[in-house]
């Protein structure tokens, strides 16, 4: 990969909001990593060797709704684990599938 696909690929990020933190980046490129299936917190939390907590913060801000109680960016979304309900699963949201597919600059479907 060279500099410039780096640099767009930040700015990219950039333009969804200025003060967007890496951590957050990371966190929308791992559960997007996961595809269809997604992932669970404490996967995403091992993967990037960050605490849960931390982790669980950044994921609300990726949400509907952050921590403050205002909306979120809406890229993340959380389920219940269908066979343990304490588990809850990491998936992009529609518009998350489509912030990815824009960043890759990739024309496949948006499943």
């Amino acid at each position: 990969m060279k500099i410039q696909e780096v640099c767009k690929i930040l700015n990219k990020f950039s333009q969804l909001d200025p003060a967007l933190q890496l951590s957050q980046m990371l966190i929308l490129l791992e559960v997007a990593k996961a595809g269809n299936t997604g992932t669970s917190l404490s996967e995403v939390s091992k993967n990037l060797d960050m605490g849960l907590a931390n982790a669980s913060r950044n994921v609300a801000i990726l949400g509907k709704v952050n921590r403050a109680r205002k909306e979120g960016f809406q890229l993340i979304e959380s389920n219940e684990h269908p066979m343990d309900r304490r588990l809850k699963i990491l998936s992009l949201t529609f518009k998350g599938k489509l912030f990815i597919k824009d960043l890759l600059n990739d024309d496949s479907e948006v499943g």
